[in-house]
């Protein structure tokens, strides 16, 4: 299993469509209207908030593609005031949650470690999507204490598939460990 580089995330040129129109339908009926919610945690400058809601919007679109109904929502930095009902139902309309993982980005915030412990308490399963800089092949560098009892999410493909998979692997286990479950029988098996 290798992790995703920035080279292997797409720069999509527009949005994806807002489906917010279609939120009171579901969740009157009790469906869930995704099957992820991409965390993207605060940048310290408007240039690292506007390269993290890029990179998020490629990492959506990879996910969609592979048949994962995403969103990207951006977590509040500690400044700011805590998530409002908006964010909570967003994060309560998903079966997982994801937190978005730059190598050499900070990745800290109360309001992350509070979004983890609401989907926690929901039962929702959490992950960590680590983008590396180069190289793929690296250790996975050292997370902050609330994201390293988490499972990471790489890539890798399947005996006899020709196209690649996202793949969840366990904490503290290596890339080439063999324990990793297919993204989707992870999402669906709980």
């Amino acid at each position: 299993m290798v992790l995703l580089t920035r080279r292997d995330v797409p720069k999509p040129p527009v949005p994806s469509p807002d489906m917010d129109a279609l939120v009171p339908m579901r969740r009157g009926i009790g469906l869930t209207l995704y099957d992820l919610v991409l965390l993207v945690p605060p940048g310290r400058s408007d240039q690292q908030e506007h390269r993290r809601e890029v990179l998020a919007r490629g990492v959506s679109t990879l996910l969609e593609d592979a048949g994962f109904r995403t969103v990207a929502v951006s977590v509040p930095g500690d400044a700011e005031a805590p998530p409002d009902k908006e964010l909570q139902d967003r994060c309560s309309d998903a079966r997982a949650v994801i937190v978005l993982c730059e190598q050499g980005q900070p990745v800290t915030g109360v309001w992350l470690t509070w979004m983890l412990g609401y989907a926690a308490a929901r039962g929702q399963r959490s992950a960590v999507m680590p983008i590396a800089q180069r190289d793929p092949w690296c250790e996975i560098w050292s997370l902050p204490t609330a994201l390293q009892s988490l499972p990471y999410i790489g890539t890798a493909r399947a005996v006899g598939d020709r196209e690649q998979s996202f793949w969840v692997l366990p904490p503290d286990e290596p890339p080439e460990s063999r324990k990793a479950l297919n993204m989707d029988y992870w999402l669906h098996s709980w």
